[in-house]
């Protein structure tokens, strides 16, 4: 399946990866050495946040802030590829054996997963047309995000240290500090606007100096609480940003 022109970074075929994987895992328990970190990546579930699963009711929680365009342009990015990768035949086997549905919801998944999850690895070149990737690297990639990390990273090496398939270098992870047994390790997602933390990894950071009252959040109308919360943080904060 060629990328390069429409997706230069590679996110279709890997979420695609993804998808495969979790329909064969499900049917074969060894089909792969990697259950248990595909096991916790998101499915379609009604505890999903991420906003490739929200409905157009969801949505239109989001109606008056700047995510309403962005997110349904992503939405509608990844509606354009997962049709490109279903076109593509690349998974048409799957298709056959579990059906059209199951394949797109699957792929679907594969794109929240790389979305929410992947970082940026460059491949090898000797000139300055180095070109960026996605990729999933498990155990640092479920860290959740904190604001002050007790986690840092960073790519190391060069062009004479590439591995397989032309990468360059490791991702080394070190420990900030020190830590005690159980203490939960974090990392920073970055400095975000709500909407992109929203966008991008299905939740919006509450911070401790602005408690948040969700008592006046109302139930019903086949729209999950989840998504309210997200909107509603995200309103907040752009409320306050318009008063101060």
């Amino acid at each position: 399946m060629e990328t390069a022109e429409d997706d230069p970074k590679g996110t279709s075929v890997l979420a695609a990866f993804v998808g495969h994987s979790i329909l064969n895992m499900q049917r074969n328990d060894n089909y792969c050495t990697n259950r248990a970190y595909l096991d916790m990546l998101p499915t379609n579930t009604p505890k999903e946040k991420h906003p490739l699963w929200w409905s157009d009711a969801e949505m239109e929680l989001l109606r008056g802030t700047s995510a309403m365009q962005e997110w349904m342009e992503m939405r509608e990015d990844v509606d354009e590829m997962i049709r490109i990768v279903i076109d593509s035949s690349v998974l048409l086997d799957d298709i056959v054996r579990y059906g059209l549905d199951q394949v797109e919801l699957a792929v679907r998944a594969g794109f929240v997963a790389v979305l929410s999850r992947a970082y940026g690895v460059f491949s090898d070149s000797l000139d300055d047309d180095r070109r960026e990737f996605k990729a999933l690297i498990p155990l640092l990639d479920a860290l959740n995000h904190a604001d002050e990390p007790n986690v840092m990273y960073s790519y190391e090496g060069s062009a004479a240290t590439s591995g397989r398939d032309g990468l360059s270098g490791v991702l080394i992870a070190r420990a900030v500090g020190s830590h005690e047994k159980g203490d939960e390790l974090t990392i920073s997602y970055g400095s975000h606007p709500n909407h992109v933390f929203g966008l991008y990894f299905g939740f919006v950071p509450e911070r401790e100096s602005h408690p948040v009252d969700y008592s006046s959040l109302v139930s019903g109308g086949g729209v999950r609480q989840c998504c309210k919360e997200m909107a509603f943080l995200i309103k907040c904060s752009e409320a306050t940003a318009i008063l101060g």
